[in-house]
């Protein structure tokens, strides 16, 4: 079977860099083999950032997944999931914060913010959900974990049993730090229950 690839796309200092990690990791401690890739920004905060995660029970070659081939994106902005969502299978699943962070032109006046923004994701990829992930996060009293909420969406997806999303936790934070990030996650997995069946559904596994 094909390995499944997500990406994880944002801002600097959006923490992109964080959830792909903990990703991997708690892929890791599932006994899956995992690559993971990250486009790194020209060191200005506001660039875009792209991590691509594979996840295989086998041996992996290449830590890039196929043009077009991803299962999973998570977006920490709205309009980085729009620049990226080509990158997702019709069938895959999006999940993105409700957070939109203007372009140079957008606060200069010069265009708006795309109305349609939602309904352009869902004509890539119908099963796109978007969540308040940093009003989620902010309600824990931690803004900084809002990839946390949305890895907590995506985990019952994943081939990755929760004890082994609590050992990445484990090794990525302490104190109250990883409190925070252990509820963000069960605030993801709360609203993943409430879902639709059909966004329920786990990525399809394929021939490689």
């Amino acid at each position: 079977m094909r390995p499944l690839g997500a990406l994880v796309v944002g801002l600097s200092g959006q923490e992109v860099e964080r959830v792909a990690a903990l990703l991997g990791e708690a892929a890791l401690h599932a006994g899956q083999e995992v690559r993971v890739a990250t486009d790194r920004p020209v060191a200005h905060l506001g660039a875009s950032v792209r991590c691509q995660v594979r996840i295989a029970p086998g041996e992996l070659a290449s830590p890039f997944i196929p043009e077009g081939g991803a299962d999973l994106l998570l977006g920490l902005e709205r309009l980085e999931a729009l620049r990226w969502v080509h990158e997702v299978l019709p069938g895959g699943l999006v999940a993105v914060s409700d957070r939109l962070v203007p372009t140079p032109r957008m606060r200069l006046g010069l265009e708006a913010p795309p109305a349609d923004l939602l309904d352009r994701l869902r004509a890539r990829v119908a099963r796109t959900v978007e969540v308040a992930a940093e009003a989620e996060a902010r309600a824990l009293g931690r803004p900084g974990c809002a990839g946390g909420v949305l890895l907590g969406l995506a985990a019952p997806l994943l081939p990755i049993a929760e004890v082994a999303w609590d050992e990445a936790l484990r090794g990525a934070f302490s104190g109250e730090e990883l409190a925070a990030w252990r509820q963000a996650l069960a605030r993801g997995r709360a609203l993943f229950g409430r879902l639709p069946d059909a966004l329920r559904r786990p990525p399809e596994p394929r021939a490689a």
